[in-house]
């Protein structure tokens, strides 16, 4: 589980390297942002912070939808697209890994056992809840994953691997302003990301070394992400936006191992009593699972 939140780390490291990028920034910004995020731990912040940082990331999906909006639909363009070109598979490959990240697992989890923890109802109705949650996360997620193509699309002449040219996919409702709007709503969403991936890490690495307190955790949360750091500053800055798609484009197949003691734990009938996966949900499960992680080898061959 290590080298799944090294990779997370390594993803969410490289959406603020390739924000900064966007906004004309230097790499050492990652640092600055690393530092702040410990402070914001340290000082027990984070609830604070978030509502503040929050609205900012939430800036970037929603210009995507305006754009997409107002770029329109175009009756002449195919509904469908397959090609045998290597870029295809693999940018279909990315797409899959940006849209399911291995600590979304984890998150998704853990936040809703939270909320429905105090909940005087039982654990079938919480299931069904949790269910349908999770089906609208899907579903928005992707309406954003939809607009954001569609507002990329027919950008004639960018290079999608050069931030400052990327930076111009939102200029149809930001004009100039289109880098910076992207730039700061990337660097938030990532800013955000990396702490909740962080302290969910740290927490859990502290209790499977059956350490104790505060102290530990914020030990293990400075620690912890510095390979992942360390390795994204060694990156050349024009590189980032690559480096991005091929974390991307991987992403299933981390999500493979996570994937596969999630699916283990939810057959186990001692755990999971008569909420035990089977039937046709585990049948489901283990063929999209299945699905992910071949969206991983074709980007290892493509």
């Amino acid at each position: 589980m290590f080298f799944v939140d090294m990779f997370s780390y390594a993803v969410e490291f490289t959406g603020m390297a390739v924000g900064a990028a966007l906004l004309g920034l230097p790499e050492a910004t990652l640092v600055a942002l690393y530092v702040a995020t410990l402070l914001i731990v340290v000082g027990r912040r984070y609830r604070e912070i978030e509502r503040y940082v929050l609205p900012v990331s939430l800036l970037t999906p929603l210009a995507f939808i305006a754009e997409a909006a107002v770029r329109g639909w175009d009756p002449s363009a195919p509904l469908f697209y397959a090609s045998a070109n290597n870029q295809f598979f693999f940018l279909v490959a990315a797409n899959v890994g940006a849209v399911v990240m291995p600590f979304m697992l984890f998150y998704q989890a853990s936040a809703t056992s939270r909320k429905y923890a105090l909940v005087d109802s039982g654990d079938r109705a919480k299931a069904s809840w949790t269910s349908r949650e999770t089906l609208a996360g899907a579903i928005a997620s992707q309406i954003l994953m939809s607009a954001i193509m569609v507002a990329s699309t027919g950008l004639d002449g960018v290079d999608p691997l050069s931030p400052r040219q990327l930076g111009s996919a939102l200029h149809r409702v930001a004009g100039p302003y289109s880098p910076y709007i992207f730039g700061i709503g990337l660097l938030a969403a990532s800013f955000l990301a990396y702490i909740v991936i962080a302290l969910a890490s740290s927490w859990g690495a502290v209790e499977a070394l059956g350490l104790r307190g505060w102290s530990a955790r914020d030990l293990v949360y400075a620690l912890e992400p510095l390979p992942a750091l360390i390795a994204v500053l060694l990156v050349p800055s024009g590189s980032a936006a690559y480096v991005a798609l091929e974390l991307m484009a991987l992403s299933p197949l981390v999500l493979a191992v996570p994937g596969v003691l999630l699916g283990l734990l939810a057959m186990d009938r001692d755990l999971m009593g008569d909420l035990a996966l089977g039937g046709a949900y585990r049948r489901a499960y283990w063929a999209a699972l299945f699905l992910l992680a071949l969206s991983g080898v074709v980007a290892l061959i493509y």
